[in-house]
């Protein structure tokens, strides 16, 4: 599992990058989220990954609404439905909070790989992981279609 946790952080970073091209929400969904939940079912056994994914999926899923109806840190942001074919447009807003599950397990990854015993170091580096992760994330996927700001740009 751990092969398939390195390429996955592996090819995130790639693309985060943008050497190599965004490939669409299909092919992150196809497999690098069922690696991630697979690794953190490894690590976690499967009620605590699953009560992982079911907290994460809430929060980011109750965030995604709120930044798309109102507006997140001052911007507000739509999706573009045609970037995420062949997804339908209506499931946009259920696939977006299972993309950021896939996120978070190789930032926990990594930071656990290098403070195997320290959680307030784990938890900090995770999230500025995450962080990072989100501001490249954010750039790439503008350039590649897959949503805009509508008005101003987040703070």
């Amino acid at each position: 599992m751990n092969v398939f946790l390195g390429l996955h952080v592996a090819l995130a970073a790639l693309v985060a990058v943008g050497v190599l091209p965004a490939g669409g929400p299909p092919f992150w969904l196809a497999f690098l989220f069922p690696t991630s939940l697979a690794w953190a079912i490894q690590r976690f056994g499967v009620r605590r990954a699953g009560g992982l994914f079911a907290v994460t999926y809430a929060i980011t899923f109750v965030a995604e609404a709120w930044g798309q109806a109102f507006g997140l840190f001052g911007a507000h942001y739509a999706y573009a439905p045609a970037a995420w074919a062949p997804l339908p447009t209506a499931l946009l807003p259920a696939v977006v909070p299972v993309m950021w599950f896939m996120m978070m397990m190789p930032s926990y990854a990594v930071a656990r790989a290098a403070f195997p015993r320290g959680r307030v170091a784990v938890a900090v580096l995770g999230g500025l992981g995450m962080t990072a992760w989100g501001v490249a994330l954010d750039a790439t996927s503008v350039r590649a279609g897959l949503w805009a700001w509508s008005s101003g740009t987040p703070s």
